[in-house]
């Protein structure tokens, strides 16, 4: 069975980490499992071998950051309608 991980989200009210449901329904439509990543704090002690293994563990990654990813990551510029990007989800 394909492994599809999916990154969580940041609820502002109580700092959890949440998914929204659609994504974990759209996965399993797909015929493949959902795997949700919590985030890891930079420059937590085990960021980088949570982050290896986790990344051998997945077929495939979605990343559910929206608006809050910097367009200069993928080489584009903001647009003016655009959200200020959250830069405490770009690690």
């Amino acid at each position: 069975m394909i492994v599809i991980g999916l990154s969580t989200n940041r609820d502002f009210k109580d700092g959890s980490d949440c998914m929204p449901k659609d994504y974990v329904l759209s996965v399993l439509r797909a015929g493949a499992l959902p795997l949700i990543l919590p985030m890891i704090p930079e420059h937590h002690p085990g960021e980088g071998d949570f982050l290896d293994k986790a990344l051998k563990a997945v077929d495939a990654m979605v990343f559910t950051v929206g608006a809050e990813l910097t367009p200069s990551h993928y080489h584009e510029s903001n647009l003016h309608e655009s959200h200020q990007p959250r830069t405490d989800r770009q690690a």
